[in-house]
């Protein structure tokens, strides 16, 4: 089961054929066909549940009883069935007065502490996703942007000016729009041209978090690799080492140490941007903070444990990229690792 926040996602998800059926209001399906480019949706004539709308107002609110005999009017008069035949192509249901079991209902409170401890399960899972999207997007993104860096440098103007408009449109474009893209735009593109294909929603999500990621180390890496001082490069090919043996052994050893601050950043930032998946219906933390938002209505308490869920991971992957520097670094490698005279006094050769 997938859960989408509106309801034309839910309809292109049908129309793409990653799911079998979608539940929706009657009158928003009936309204999408009729209007809509969603060839070969039929809407089942059976209804699953019958259930009404309302307009709530403040207790005793005078805009109540003009709210009331407004749908009247409207109702026996013949102005109702007419809009719904015009906008829906279908004849209107039967309404009852009052909806049933209304009079019953009564507020249930929760305590904010049961609300945490029930949803707390939940939402560890959904943390466990959210890295698992990260580690995997950032490894194919680290490659990517890998080879685009040094595309970015080659002496072929062609692969140079490829490889910058790839950068420039990734990064010059909302990944929001890259994700609708990638999972809902080239599925339906596929379809037109007559080529049954669609997408499994985890290698979307990774595919687009990837592409997007790929842009921003692409410069990275180039600026790392352009910060090495050109007399390594001499001195490599002096040696007789060939351009990639100097690339491999000399420059990207030294470049990869000044590039691990900003990568540690992208790494942070990609974290957080998982959250984006949730719009095609990824169960990822945020995402399952939504839908438990949606069962119980308290969004303060449960977006603050969200919140807090991903301070921590953000805390702790910084301190991994600390670690990571601090073990790159040369200098402090050799200060943790040299014998030390008895007063404290460091005795290794600088």
């Amino acid at each position: 089961m997938r859960t989408f926040n509106t309801a034309v996602l839910t309809l292109q998800e049908l129309q793409n054929g990653n799911v079998d059926a979608a539940v929706n209001d009657a009158p928003v399906m009936l309204y999408a066909i009729k209007t809509g480019n969603l060839a070969g949706i039929r809407v089942n004539s059976q209804l699953l549940t019958e259930e009404f709308y309302g307009i709530p107002t403040p207790l005793n609110s005078p805009n109540l009883e003009l709210i009331n005999r407004g749908f009247t009017t409207i109702l026996e008069n013949g102005t109702y069935r007419q809009l719904y035949q015009k906008w829906f192509n279908a004849e209107p249901p039967e309404l009852p007065a009052t909806a049933p079991g209304i009079e019953q209902a009564t507020a249930n409170r929760v305590e904010s502490l049961s609300v945490i401890q029930s949803a707390l399960p939940l939402l560890m899972w959904g943390a466990l996703i959210t890295l698992q999207l990260t580690a995997l997007s950032a490894v194919l993104g680290l490659i990517g942007g890998s080879l685009l860096g040094i595309a970015r440098l080659s002496k072929v103007p062609l692969l140079r000016w490829a490889a910058r408009a790839y950068i420039e449109f990734f990064r010059g474009t909302p990944l929001l729009v890259q994700i609708f893209m990638v999972y809902f735009g080239i599925p339906a593109i596929m379809q037109q041209l007559g080529v049954e294909f669609s997408l499994n929603r985890f290698v979307a999500a990774v595919a687009a978090l990837s592409l997007n990621c790929a842009a921003y180390v692409a410069e990275i890496v180039r600026g790392g690799i352009q910060s090495i001082d050109i007399g390594q490069t001499e001195a490599a090919h002096s040696l007789g080492l060939g351009e990639t043996q100097t690339m491999r052994y000399v420059i990207f050893p030294q470049a990869i140490r000044r590039m691990l601050p900003p990568l540690g950043n992208v790494f942070i930032s990609l974290l957080k941007d998982t959250s984006l998946v949730a719009v095609i219906g990824f169960e990822e933390l945020f995402q399952q903070g939504q839908l438990i938002v949606a069962a119980n209505y308290r969004p303060f308490e449960l977006y603050a444990l969200v919140a807090v869920i991903y301070l921590a991971l953000t805390l702790l992957s910084s301190q991994v990229f600390s670690y990571l520097e601090r073990q790159m670094n040369p200098t402090e490698r050799r200060q943790s690792v040299a014998p030390t005279e008895p007063g404290g006094v460091y005795s290794g050769a600088a």
